[in-house]
């Protein structure tokens, strides 16, 4: 009877502990709390530099393409995006490797590069963080990325345009067992000025998803961007 006593009492024990294992193992593996923050005062300005303007520059002379752009050849009132639409910015908890090639601009019909146009300003860069937590309060995914945008561009003088916008991941940081993969696209591109003084507008979404086995969330910023200057977060869903 002892002995029997015994087996039952290590059998219980045993099913208490693997019970309180698997609550504690579907606690680490589900969302809790999610908090999103602007954080560009932590982060330096990050300005084009004279090298990637060279580079632009000539990648633009071996395209044919280097030649200013006149009010004769441009539709200055239609405003288009001649670069990237959709790109990946983090793919199973990496940086890709080819997303500061990835840009969208918003230039007059006629253009072919940024570099036709004349009178940019320096960019500017908003950084936004999205922190997620399971429901035992530990940071299981951290996504911080950075906006850049060179604005100002005119032709002859007249409009203002979005040389490109881009989207760079300054931070991604993911626990074992959970996933992160993050996306950028432009809506649209949109004249919000008028035919005589365009000034281009652009509509920027970056979208991402973090998930386990038992927990799966997805969420966006749309940002609007445009050629004064501006960098607006008008939705987090």
């Amino acid at each position: 009877m002892k002995s029997l006593t015994l087996v039952l009492v290590a059998t219980l024990l045993t099913s208490f502990s693997a019970q309180a294992g698997s609550n504690s193992d579907r606690r680490a593996l589900t969302l809790g709390s999610v908090e999103t923050t602007d954080v560009t005062d932590q982060y330096p300005q990050h300005a084009v530099t004279d090298r990637e303007l060279y580079e632009s520059e000539l990648l633009g002379q071996l395209n044919g393409i280097s030649a200013k752009l006149t009010a004769a050849e441009a539709i200055v009132d239609q405003v288009i995006n001649i670069g990237t639409k959709v790109w990946n910015v983090v793919e199973k908890a990496r940086p890709v490797s080819n997303y500061n090639s990835s840009r969208a601009t918003a230039l007059p019909q006629g253009a072919l590069a940024w570099s036709q146009l004349e009178g940019w300003q320096q960019p500017v860069t908003r950084v936004y963080s999205a922190s997620y937590k399971n429901l035992m309060g530990v940071e299981v995914a951290r996504l911080v990325y950075r906006v850049t945008l060179l604005y100002g561009g005119s032709v002859e003088g007249v409009g203002r345009y979005i040389g490109y916008a881009s989207v760079e991941p300054v931070d991604v940081n993911v626990l074992p067992m959970w996933q992160l993969d993050a996306t950028a696209s432009v809506d649209s591109v949109y004249n919000m000025g008028t035919s005589r003084s365009p000034v281009a507008g652009m509509i920027l979404n970056v979208s991402w998803q973090v998930r386990s086995v038992l927990s799966d969330r997805r969420q966006s910023d749309t940002l609007t961007l445009d050629a004064n200057g501006n960098i607006r977060q008008t939705t987090r869903r």
